[in-house]
């Protein structure tokens, strides 16, 4: 499922769409703003930002913080 990730100054960022999605959450882009957002719980927008590439934006997993989810390192 996560193969497909970037790791860049000791981060690894992983597909925003394919996480949101797996997640059972809308995930779109905003032209206005040029940003990757999911839509929460509550239907609100919450924009993402990371690293674009080849059309797709990559994100930090600990970003899903701001929808409610609570990310943990596990060694």
């Amino acid at each position: 499922f996560m193969e497909n990730w970037l790791e860049e100054d000791g981060y690894r960022y992983y597909p925003l769409r394919q996480i949101g999605e797996a997640l059972g959450h809308e995930v779109g882009w905003s032209e206005a703003g040029q940003t990757a957002y999911v839509v929460d719980e509550n239907g609100a927008r919450v924009s993402f930002s990371g690293i674009e590439k080849d059309g797709v934006m990559y994100i930090k997993v600990r970003e899903f913080e701001n929808i409610g989810y609570t990310v943990e390192w596990d060694d």
